[in-house]
C-alpha cells in the first residue's frame, strides 16, 4: 500500500513539475514576444 502512494506522489510531482515547465516556458515565450512587440513599435 505504502509503495502505491509513494507512486501515486511521485506521478503527481512530475506531472506539476511539467505544468510548472509548461507555464514558465509560456511565460518566457510571451515576455519575449512582448519586447519584440514593444521594441518593434
Amino acid at each position: 500500500m505504502s509503495g502505491v502512494s509513494v507512486w501515486s506522489i511521485g506521478v503527481r510531482f512530475y506531472i506539476l513539475r511539467a505544468q510548472g515547465l509548461k507555464t514558465l516556458y509560456l511565460c518566457t515565450l510571451i515576455g519575449v514576444r512582448g519586447k519584440d512587440l514593444s521594441s518593434a513599435q
